[in-house]
């Protein structure tokens, strides 16, 4: 019996083995780049329904369902939730932890990128900032296979502790 491929609306991304440790998945979330860990398992939903949570901090976007179980939706963005509409639908990217999973709302499907060089950068002025630990540049990887050189500062992060950190905002 042939698998039928996912749903356009959703994709795996999952960051390279060993063999490419260079190439690695990135992450843009309001104007902050993210690096997905080698060997992290993260999936890209490009159109998932958010309904907000009443009283909770200010990062906690809402909740959605992945085949029918809850994920809370974190955002960067420090918009109150008092403001948001009642359901909305935006771009996520669900990470999968040991224990559970957690999901944050980007503004574009992940990046593929290679040739990874740590570089000297000032952390974001964020409440946040001390999740983000080692800043690098890298180029862009083209569905082509070309590359090319990407002006952003892409910033290691531990997404547990991160998640954690948004939470508690």
């Amino acid at each position: 019996m042939k698998s039928s491929p996912p749903p356009a609306a959703e994709r795996i991304v999952r960051a390279p083995d060993a063999t490419m440790a260079q190439t690695r998945f990135g992450l843009c979330v309001r104007g902050l780049c993210l690096l997905v860990a080698t060997g992290q398992r993260a999936e890209y939903l490009s159109d998932a329904s958010i309904s907000p949570i009443p009283r909770v901090g200010r990062r906690l976007r809402g909740a959605t369902q992945v085949r029918g179980q809850p994920v809370l939706v974190f955002n960067v963005d420090s918009t109150p939730p008092n403001t948001l509409p009642l359901v909305s639908r935006a771009a996520i990217v669900l990470v999968n932890l040991a224990q559970s999973a957690y999901a944050i709302q980007v503004v574009q499907a992940p990046t593929l990128l290679d040739s990874l060089e740590v570089c000297v950068a000032s952390a974001p002025e964020v409440g946040f900032a001390d999740q983000l630990t080692t800043p690098y540049r890298a180029r862009i990887v083209s569905l082509s296979g070309s590359t090319q050189q990407d002006s952003r500062i892409w910033w290691e992060t531990d997404f547990e502790r991160l998640f954690k950190a948004l939470a508690n905002e």
